[in-house]
């Protein structure tokens, strides 16, 4: 990312991933949602599209 964005981009999405992952997990826990091999793909699969979209708006 950093050689096709720049530095603050990069940066703004490295610091987004680690909070959207802590509050993805907060949230299934606050659900009771277990951690389970398909909740896991979920979770990878959507921190994709934040990237991916971070990329085209930025």
């Amino acid at each position: 990312m950093l050689v096709f964005l720049g530095l603050r981009p990069a940066l703004i999405i490295a610091c987004i991933v680690p909070f959207t992952v802590m509050f993805a997990l907060l949230g299934m826990s606050y659900m009771d949602i277990e951690l389970q091999q398909i909740s896991i793909a979920a979770v990878i699969i959507s921190l994709g599209l934040l990237v991916d979209n971070g990329l085209v708006v930025v």
